[in-house]
């Protein structure tokens, strides 16, 4: 499928421009998060929560307001009995705003963006259901003029995005339901070309069977991504750990072999017990891309390969260098794509907790999880500009990031980027304000423990019953 190619964005020279970039920060090793490293496994979470309180207490203070930032789904229940489980976490509730990151609606879509490339099925999930509210707002011989102009042009937005064979954003549906909605689009077009004074589009029920299909697909999706966010090393850290791991483990083995060649007493062996059940532990937590080191100096994850070229090409997001017009006519109060990946204030240097208020769309009755999305609405662009940009496109590097564009103009970065598969071994990274991931995460730590004391009994029950050399 051929997608059109225009020049990358060049890094913004401002400050301003800069701290548009939505960019978790960077984290840090330090002394005092090992100190706290007992304290998060008897009490996962509790330090989060604590951190999360702080931000209530400042949003006060600012705004006048206090900031809920669980969203009613885990206030409350955190500390008691009936505590919230990742298994209990919902896709409606990620789009809808309720969990601190990395179980933001922004996460999900790079997860879906840059691991499984099925954005669109994400896309048209959140379209439907604001095109749905919409166009239930009034009934149809009621709806004023201006409501069907906007329902006009989202519609056609929506064709020109996941009906178009030239769109990345095309989704995928079987052959059958996609010639049903293909002739009901050709039949509203034929009815808006006869006049074109008077929009004509679809009703949302029109699109069940497109949305049950992408539906199906979508929850295969976010149950993939729960356990991504458990994680907290990439592909390479984890094949780090392994080897880690399996070398720690065989270097217990020393004082074993020492001992049976030189026919030491028996009881020097045991000085491999720890080796052998610290290196099983780094072992099957690289198994499972968790890595102890990162966990032990606080609840922090990796860096993803986009991340780390966000920060590479700085400024090259549609938040950074998008105009504010949305051709979807989301309701929302916010002017930009903003998310809860802003985890700290302007001029708030790397590492430093999670301590600023929530965007104002986040606060607002009226926001739209349209504004949370980092790849697209931008405004339709010209002819003119987008011939220019494809003559441009062909000059630039082949390693720099591109942009996509559909037929309406909708923004689909990942489209032209070329990123690597995982994360560099020692690559930064990031602090997670989650309690519930931290929760689940500390559960793979545990889990890793308890293999660790089995493989660790097995060898030591090896190890001391052989035999010293008979030097006789």
């Amino acid at each position: 499928m051929a997608i059109p190619d225009v020049p990358a964005a060049q890094p913004g020279s401002s400050k301003a421009s800069r701290d548009k970039v939505l960019l978790p920060p960077k984290g840090r090793y330090q002394i005092k998060e090992l100190l706290k490293a007992p304290g998060r496994l008897i009490h996962p979470g509790r330090h989060i929560e604590e951190e999360l309180e702080k931000l209530e207490q400042h949003s006060l203070r600012a705004h006048g307001e206090k900031v809920d930032q669980f969203k009613g789904v885990t206030a409350g229940k955190v500390r008691g009995m009936q505590r919230v489980k990742l298994c209990d976490v919902t896709l409606d509730d990620v789009i809808a705003g309720k969990h601190t990151p990395p179980l933001t609606l922004r996460d999900f879509e790079d997860f879906l963006a840059f691991r499984e490339k099925s954005a669109e099925n994400l896309y048209f999930h959140i379209w439907l259901d604001e095109y749905r509210k919409l166009y239930e707002q009034s009934r149809p011989s009621d709806r004023p003029h201006e409501d069907v102009i906007t329902l006009g042009k989202s519609f056609k937005t929506a064709v020109d995005t996941f009906f178009a064979q030239a769109s990345p954003l095309e989704v995928n549906v079987p052959s059958d339901i996609r010639r049903e909605i293909d002739g009901r689009i050709r039949d509203v077009s034929q009815a808006t070309a006869a006049a074109p004074s008077n929009e004509a589009f679809l009703p949302p029920d029109a699109f069940e069977r497109v949305h049950d299909v992408t539906s199906e697909s979508l929850a295969i999706s976010f149950k993939a991504f729960r356990k991504q966010v458990v994680r907290n090393a990439d592909r390479n850290r984890g094949w780090f750990a392994i080897f880690l791991g399996v070398l720690t483990w065989a270097l217990g083995l020393i004082p074993t072999i020492v001992c049976a060649v030189l026919d030491k007493a028996r009881g020097w062996r045991a000085f491999g017990i720890p080796l052998w059940w610290f290196g099983t532990v780094v072992a099957v937590g690289g198994l499972g891309k968790t890595c102890l080191v990162i966990y032990l100096f606080g609840d922090n994850r990796q860096l993803y390969p986009w991340e780390r070229q966000e920060y590479n090409d700085i400024g090259t997001l549609s938040s950074a260098s998008g105009s504010t017009s949305d051709p979807w006519n989301a309701p929302s109060t916010a002017e930009d794509g903003a998310s809860s990946h802003v985890t700290g204030e302007k001029g708030t240097p790397p590492g430093t907790p999670f301590v600023s208020a929530l965007p104002e769309s986040r606060r607002s009755s009226q926001h739209s999880p349209m504004s949370d999305l980092g790849y697209f609405p931008l405004a339709p662009t010209s002819p003119s500009i987008s011939e220019k940009s494809q003559k441009s496109s062909s000059a630039s590097k082949s390693g720099s990031r591109r942009q996509s564009t559909t037929p309406g103009g909708l923004y689909f970065a990942p489209a032209g980027m070329d990123l690597p598969r995982s994360s560099r071994v020692w690559a930064p990274f990031t602090k997670m304000m989650n309690p519930i991931v931290a929760r689940s995460q500390r559960n793979l730590v545990l889990a890793a423990a308890g293999y660790g004391l089995i493989v660790c009994a097995i060898t030591t029950a090896i190890c001391l019953s052989v035999p010293n050399r008979d030097r006789s």
